[in-house]
């Protein structure tokens, strides 16, 4: 318990703030991305009002501390990530968490899944590369299917583990 307090303290005050600031410029990123790539595609609809109606929300969260020191302690993680140095506790939580950063596609219907998980395994969203195979992404929920992805954020050199889920509203 010692150990993964010590964890999320350092996540806290050395990660937490920055992993923030880059969730903003990922946002900004995807939207876009998807936004164009929907009109390419031709998903997009219009009405009377709007010339453009892209059929898909998002939701973002980053992890917070009290949800990493419950994953670290439920998958045994603290000794792979716990050291007295609190710059190598920092290199140990990006390389072993898989989801600091957690993205939600939200698609109208589940018509469109297809597409949007092509977008991101086909390397079409920049700075976003998938790292679970397609196949195994791939999950059910009674009838509905869902892509859980493991994926990276990558600009220069930072490499930021995030998870995005693909699902429709129903």
């Amino acid at each position: 318990i010692k150990k993964s307090d010590k964890i999320a303290l350092v996540y806290e005050q050395k990660m937490l703030e920055d992993l923030e600031g880059k969730l903003e410029t990922i946002q900004r990123n995807l939207k876009s991305s998807l936004e164009e790539l929907c009109v390419q595609s031709g998903i997009t609809t219009s009405n009377s009002v709007y010339h453009e109606i892209f059929p898909f929300s998002l939701i973002f969260r980053v992890k917070k501390g009290e949800s990493l020191k419950e994953k670290v302690i439920r998958k045994y993680l603290y000794e792979d990530i716990y050291d007295s140095d609190s710059s190598k506790i920092v290199e140990n939580i990006y390389s072993k968490v898989n989801d600091l950063i957690g993205i939600t596609i939200l698609i109208d219907t589940n018509k469109n899944l297809e597409s949007f998980a092509n977008f991101l395994y086909q390397g079409k969203i920049n700075e976003i590369e998938a790292i679970t195979p397609k196949a195994d992404a791939l999950s059910t929920l009674g009838d509905l299917k869902y892509y859980n992805i493991k994926a990276n954020y990558k600009k220069m050199q930072e490499v930021v583990p995030i998870e995005i889920q693909i699902k429709s509203t129903v």
